[in-house]
């Protein structure tokens, strides 16, 4: 269950750095997923490294993801990130909604990880 959740992580980082890259202009904020999946990684590796209690690392996980799926939310769903010129493209919508899906997958599988080392 920790590879599957590293590897998300790195998925995150793969979404932020191909949106940086494949844009038709490089747009500093393609790199948010990126951003987000080094904290993310970050924090299990205290965790893991017993740097970190389990109830700090879950909290902490927990509000970077209600950020980060704040922000995907609202880049998603409120017409008014279209802008006046509409110039959001599809591949921008899709990376923001495997970024969405991602950040709850991850999420849940950070809650499973909690409420089972919580119990033992």
């Amino acid at each position: 269950m920790t590879r599957l959740l590293l590897f998300l992580y790195f998925a995150l980082m793969l979404i932020g750095l191909l949106g940086y890259f494949t844009a038709d202009g490089p747009h500093v904020t393609a790199l948010i997923p990126s951003v987000f999946s080094i904290f993310f990684a970050s924090l299990f590796g205290l965790y893991s490294k017993n740097k970190m209690k389990l109830k700090t690392w879950y909290i902490s996980v927990v509000i970077l993801s209600i950020l980060m799926l704040a922000g995907t939310w609202r880049a998603l769903f409120l017409l008014s990130d279209l802008g006046s010129d509409s110039t959001l493209n599809s591949s921008a919508i899709i990376a923001r909604a495997v970024t969405a899906i991602v950040t709850i997958i991850s999420f849940g599988l950070t809650s499973r990880i909690y409420l089972k080392r919580r119990s033992s």
